[in-house]
């Protein structure tokens, strides 16, 4: 049995003090040695310093066991201490298990909730699907809004994420949400989101119907802007060719002008003469020289603007 196990087991202070017995009676032993031995007095030590310095060891080895002796009664409330540590330490490790395997529960869990959720939006947006199409063409005698308003022989055309087109005795409507009777609102599962979602849609495909519209417009535009322009052309080279031609006609009439005054001044002179029929005849053709003349300036304009 080791000098621990003799503390531990309450005989160590019976023990001690045996011990001390012996180490007086050493002390003793020696002493008397050099009380009557001069080998061992030594030359320069005298028996009193010899007594005192065994006093000395001897208190000093009192106070070594005096503070073994203290340190073996706390060695069974280490020991206690570090067995209740190890057993707080085993229970720490089973709690974190416990606590590990509830987090893993937890995920579980909320894996499950997630899954169930998304099978219920799943349905509600085909119940929302069923409910809305099964409403198209219905008759109602009478819708009154949130707000108050009053439609009377309604039919319904269409259900959407964003309200109820109807036809009523005074036109045509687009209820929101918002504002159609309670049980309405319950019948066709109005959803915000799925209302912001259609609106940006619906915005979006406005922005684009009025961007292919501008763009259609601006073709259309340039196509108009480009046959006014062939028509300009077309109708330049026609008063090319028109103007040519008419003063073609110019130079001939003024060559018939010439001639016939010439013919009147002969014919004036005989008895029977035309030359009444003939000077018809040259303001005939005067007029249509002044004609032909101004019909020329006006294509002249065109051709040189």
């Amino acid at each position: 049995m080791s000098f621990s196990d003799l503390m531990s087991s309450g005989r160590g202070p019976g023990v001690v003090g045996m011990l001390l017995a012996l180490v007086v009676m050493a002390g003793f032993g020696l002493l008397f040695l050099f009380a009557f031995d001069d080998g061992m007095q030594g030359a320069d030590q005298s028996i009193e310093s010899v007594i005192a310095q065994q006093a000395k060891d001897i208190d000093s080895l009192k106070a070594s066991i005096e503070a073994t002796h203290e340190g073996l009664e706390s060695q069974p409330a280490l020991e206690a201490k570090a067995k209740q540590l190890k057993s707080v330490n085993t229970d720490n490790m089973m709690s974190a298990g416990k606590i590990e395997g509830l987090r893993k529960n937890e995920t579980t869990i909320k894996d499950t909730i997630n899954g169930i959720l998304t099978q219920f939006d799943k349905y509600k947006d085909e119940y929302r699907v069923f409910a809305r199409a099964q409403a198209k063409g219905e008759q109602i005698p009478k819708i009154t809004t949130q707000t108050g308003k009053v439609y009377e022989d309604v039919m319904i055309r269409e259900v959407t994420p964003v309200g109820m087109q109807i036809r009523h005795k005074d036109g045509h409507m687009r209820i929101p949400y918002e504002e159609l009777p309670t049980e309405l609102q319950d019948r066709f599962q109005f959803d915000p989101k799925q209302k912001n979602e259609a609106l940006i849609a619906e915005s979006n495909t406005a922005k684009e119907l009025n961007s292919a519209v501008a763009k259609a417009n601006e073709a259309v535009d340039q196509a108009l802007a480009a046959q006014k322009e062939r028509d300009q052309q077309a109708a330049q080279a026609n008063a090319v060719k028109t103007l040519a031609t008419k003063k073609a006609q110019i130079s001939s009439l003024r060559d018939e002008i010439q001639r016939l005054e010439k013919a009147i001044v002969q014919e004036s002179l005989k008895k029977l003469s035309r030359a009444p029929q003939m000077r018809q005849d040259l303001a005939d053709k005067q007029n249509q020289l002044s004609t032909l003349e101004s019909q020329v300036s006006q294509l002249q304009s065109m051709v040189n603007p």
